[in-house]
């Protein structure tokens, strides 16, 4: 800065042109000039700026349209989960469950494609039948928590729970 500067240095973005100014709003009595931007980068700013407002607005339309996997239409079971359905053959509201659960306490059934009977129930001792869909692995429902006391095994398929287990499931397991 020359001896003669009056002021604090200039703002950023302000070409000296070898007079200071304290201020923007003395700027031309000091000879200040907002630094000068080439056109192409002028232009490239306001690309860029019109680019993040269109894919902010696509983001907002796409979160719109985009269903989440809880409130998915996720009606069926599919390969790698067991299925447990809140009534015998499959039927009504179900649970698709994939890993191993200790305790079905908190978990509630969702509609399924075969009915929504049961929807919103806890799957701990409400349960009926199980539709395996893990081909690499048998599925072991529990009548306590942990994987304990009087079970059923079901293989790839899955079926009816017995007497002693419908209605009284408390934990389910893979392997």
């Amino acid at each position: 800065m020359p001896e003669t500067w009056p002021g604090p240095r200039p703002p950023a973005g302000f070409d000296r042109g070898g007079k200071g100014c304290p201020s923007t709003e003395h700027a031309g009595e000091y000879g200040w000039q907002p630094a000068s931007v080439p056109e192409g980068i002028r232009h490239t700013v306001k690309n860029i700026r019109r680019s993040a407002a269109v894919a902010a607005v696509l983001a907002a339309g796409a979160t719109a349209l985009t269903v989440s996997p809880a409130s998915a239409a996720d009606t069926t079971c599919s390969s790698g989960y067991a299925c447990i359905y809140y009534h015998p053959n499959y039927q009504g509201a179900f649970f698709k469950q994939f890993p191993s659960i200790p305790n079905y306490s908190g978990y509630t059934f969702t509609a399924s494609a075969n009915g929504s009977d049961g929807a919103g129930q806890g799957v701990r001792n409400n349960a009926a039948s199980v539709d395996n869909w893990d081909f690499n692995n048998a599925f072991t429902v529990y009548f306590h928590i942990n994987y304990t006391g009087a079970s059923q095994r079901f293989a790839a398929g899955g079926g009816n729970f017995n007497s002693t287990l419908r209605n009284e499931n408390a934990s389910g397991k893979f392997g």
